[in-house]
């Protein structure tokens, strides 16, 4: 009620984790939802200040570099519905309320794809997050009902192509040395693995060249991934059965400078 803190699963936390996003950066939360994690990265990028001032701005050439995450969603009501969390949460969405001085800077600032003067074009972010609608099929035990609802070829077919559809228009956000984050709260192979050989096998990776996967360092979350991939060193499962939390699916790349 007073923006003190907000109540996020395990899984969800690990998502924001994986980005390793930090102050003085451009951030776009491209499937915003209502917007929690959206919230959850500013919580990071102000705990971490890299070599920045630590005060929740970096310098760059003896200049302030304000933080800053634009949120998106094709449903724009959840967009509306993040504003309204913003203030709860003691969060400028207006850049009028930035100072100009070291002595109290806000320490980010969000906007959503509604602010009539955000818009998204090539290579501006340094991190998108792609967290993509799925199936759901991770968070059942949440949404018992959900099963029923489920169907074969929504998970086969209908989710991993608008998954892929997403996923390759987000990679043109990123700039030279920025980072894309793939995550679904599924646990299906079609709509993890395979959309993540479908990009990488695609134009916009173009064969490696402008990309490169972004393995996950050993003390990421490394317990019960032995049965991984080799090559998919950049992906990380979690399972709701085995570690206590929703599930989750989390892919990562780096666009080579």
């Amino acid at each position: 009620k007073d923006g003190c803190f907000e109540v996020m699963d395990a899984g969800s936390q690990l998502i924001v984790e994986a980005t390793e996003v930090k102050n003085g950066e451009v951030v776009i939360d491209y499937c915003a939802g209502n917007g929690g994690k959206t919230l959850a990265m500013a919580s990071r990028m102000y705990h971490y200040h890299g070599e920045g001032t630590g005060s929740g701005t970096s310098m760059c050439n003896g200049r302030e570099e304000a933080s800053f995450i634009i949120a998106h969603d094709i449903v724009k009501e959840r967009l509306r519905q993040i504003r309204g969390s913003l203030d709860r949460a003691g969060i400028p969405s207006d850049d009028t309320t930035r100072t100009s001085t070291t002595s109290s800077p806000s320490f980010v600032t969000i906007k959503t794809t509604l602010d009539m003067n955000i818009t998204l074009h090539e290579g501006m972010a340094d991190c998108v997050l792609v967290d993509a609608p799925c199936s759901s099929v991770g968070v059942l035990r949440r949404r018992p009902s959900q099963r029923f609802a489920l169907k074969e070829d929504s998970i086969v077919n209908y989710f991993p192509k608008l998954q892929l559809e997403i996923l390759e228009k987000a990679a043109k956000l990123v700039k030279p040395g920025g980072r894309l984050i793939y995550a679904t709260c599924s646990i299906t192979k079609y709509e993890n693995e395979d959309v993540v050989d479908a990009f990488e096998s695609g134009d916009s990776f173009k064969s490696m060249d402008d990309w490169e996967r972004w393995s996950f360092s050993d003390n990421f979350y490394s317990d019960n991934q032995n049965g991984m991939e080799e090559d998919k060193s950049h992906c990380r499962v979690i399972i709701p059965t085995r570690d206590g939390c929703d599930g989750f699916f989390i892919a990562r790349w780096k666009k080579i400078l």
